[in-house]
């Protein structure tokens, strides 16, 4: 049902934003999370994120308002609370369906749902994370014409971990905040 909901929602914008009448819109960012934890469900396994992020907004708009794609790959370290266990470096990459306004006084807001988001453990490539989903909130403020500076909450949930024996389910919970700055181009 969530699937219908979003495919709909995605072929109404898409009769709005006819590209024949709209703007092309490209957002390349990258930034570095703060405040940022995990959680693994159910093993004790939780602790903090650092990391940075890079990636891309890209769709169209028109009159303010924005609709496409968010693609982004993160160098993330995961620092258990546990001393007793190791820390991790992961890479991620995630790619969300994404609806946005920008308003006349510099201020931008958008929001995002993950449709697809992996993970590989940087120190055994054997070790990957699956079934990405999740949300994003973000809000910009246009320092100038071709700069932003954006703050973005995320929540992305992963539901599979594939190891050298096999694939098993295994919920990891992220929340995290991104400070980022971008250059929001409309072509």
């Amino acid at each position: 049902m969530r699937k219908f909901l979003l495919l709909s929602i995605a072929l109404l914008s898409l009769s709005y934003f006819n590209p024949a009448k709209a703007e092309f819109m490209l957002d390349p960012f990258a930034g570095m999370y703060v405040s940022s934890s995990y959680d693994g469900e159910g093993s004790g396994d939780d602790g903090i994120i650092s990391g940075t992020a890079v990636g891309v907004r890209f769709g169209f708009t028109k009159m303010g308002f924005s609709f496409g794609f968010d693609g982004r790959r993160q160098s993330l370290s995961l620092e258990p609370k546990d001393t007793d266990l190791d820390k991790s470096e992961y890479t991620i990459t995630q790619l969300s369906l994404m609806a946005g306004y920008e308003l006349p006084i510099m201020l931008r807001f958008w929001g995002a749902y993950t449709l697809s988001g992996t993970g590989v453990d940087n120190d055994d490539s054997d070790n990957k994370l699956a079934g990405g989903t999740g949300v994003i909130l973000g809000a910009g403020y246009k320092a100038l014409p071709f700069l932003s500076l954006n703050l973005e909450w995320s929540n992305l949930k992963f539901t599979e971990v594939e190891d050298a024996t096999g694939e098993s389910d295994y919920e990891t919970k992220t929340q995290s905040l991104l400070l980022s700055v971008s250059i929001p181009l409309v072509i």
